[in-house]
């Protein structure tokens, strides 16, 4: 639902700020029909995908009527903006399309993430691998101990040496269990670095997308809507600092080299969204592509100062200006370089998932042959036994 978040928020704004057939506009409208086809594709995928019943239809219902809302009101927006003469209609408008937007549709868009990120701490809580492979190991050592000690006690009864068959059954229960504890193992350790390593940094990463996405529009917001420039103004600088706030005392560098050094005490310092990701770089490549994606933020913040300058001093045009280019230019390149690191998570999530089912792969199959050939020789042996006291 980013995606959803980006599209009816920042284009908008911008297309509303720009001079109709000037190229900005071309661009800003090319832009909401993108990102309007995006949201549909979008939310088409999480209406044929819900796992949770009631508590993911609802938000998505309630998702569906008021976007439908929105959209009618920033149509009605552009259009008033395409006549030319209807400023002030455009603007209250704009409005009431954005107050849909704030207090009837990301709150359900937030609910929706809410619902996931519980039932995927509910999934991780109740994860049981390890004790499934302790109840494994239990079952299997009984069993070898068993059959050992069903030998020791023919050995003594029947005064005979070791029954070959027994010996077959007790190595095959042996060495299956020692394969049931490396696999096993093997698919914990790997679940592991899916719940520990990749997941959390994969989910600080979507959230600070997601409310840069927000940061951004409140950007665009600021210079359109100037009647409520301030507040915008307040909502952007606490969504910058709500992504990243790093101490006076550090910086960029010196994070990359405590990254570097693991000195998981100066980095739990840096707060925000990206502090989950900072203190938990696990994966080649990630500390690198993580800073590179910290520095471009900072220099989107940098040219949003250079915005605010403008409007202050007058220069109006200039500001949107670079709202519609330094601005958008800056922006695009944090996004990117913040997909690289998001993508190395997902690949790290995908490779870690894939190690533990092949680690499983065919085990029921292979538990099934060596049970059967456990029983069939351990019956075979005792037969030959039983016959020399049948009468």
């Amino acid at each position: 639902m980013e995606t959803g978040r980006r599209w009816a928020r920042f284009l908008v704004a911008n297309e509303l700020l720009t001079t109709p057939g000037t190229p900005q506009a071309k661009a800003a409208s090319e832009g909401y029909k993108e990102r309007y086809d995006a949201y549909v594709a979008r939310l088409t995928a999480l209406a044929e995908n819900i796992t949770y019943d009631k508590a993911e239809r609802d938000p998505i219902i309630e998702v569906q009527t008021h976007m439908g809302n929105y959209i009618r009101l920033a149509q009605q927006a552009r259009d008033l903006k395409a006549q030319g003469n209807q400023q002030a209609a455009m603007l209250s408008t704009y409005q009431d399309a954005m107050a849909l937007m704030d207090d009837k549709l990301l709150p359900q868009i937030d609910q929706l993430s809410k619902v996931n990120k519980q039932e995927m701490d509910k999934q991780i809580a109740g994860d049981r691998s390890g004790f499934l492979q302790l109840q494994v190991m239990v079952i299997g050592l009984l069993l070898v101990a068993t059959l050992v000690a069903l030998q020791l006690y023919l050995v003594q009864r029947t005064k005979r040496q070791f029954n070959p068959a027994l010996i077959a059954a007790t190595s095959i229960a042996g060495l299956f269990l020692l394969h049931s504890a490396l696999a096993l193992g093997k698919a914990s350790g790997e679940l592991k670095v899916m719940r520990d390593d990749a997941f959390p940094s994969l989910y600080s990463i979507r959230k600070a997308r997601s409310l840069s996405y927000q940061a951004n529009a409140d950007e665009s917001r600021y210079l359109l809507d100037k009647t409520n420039a301030a507040t915008h103004e307040d909502r952007f600088k606490q969504r910058v600092k709500d992504i990243m706030y790093i101490p006076r005392d550090l910086d960029l560098e010196t994070i990359n080299r405590k990254i570097n050094t693991n000195a998981k005490a100066d980095l739990n310092r840096v707060k925000g969204l990206v502090a989950g990701a900072v203190s938990n770089v696990t994966f080649p490549g990630e500390g690198p592509a993580l800073i590179e994606a910290l520095r471009a933020w900072q220099n989107y913040v940098d040219v949003d100062a250079k915005i605010r300058e403008k409007e202050r001093s007058g220069d109006r045009q200039g500001a949107i200006n670079i709202c519609l280019g330094e601005s958008d230019d800056a922006y695009g390149v944090f996004k990117k370089k913040l997909e690289k690191v998001q993508v190395i998570n997902e690949d790290a999530m995908k490779e870690s998932l894939d190690k533990s089912d092949r680690a499983l792969a065919y085990f029921e199959v292979q538990a099934a042959i060596a049970l059967l050939l456990v029983a069939g020789l351990t019956q075979y042996g005792l037969k030959a036994r039983i016959k020399e006291y049948q009468v």
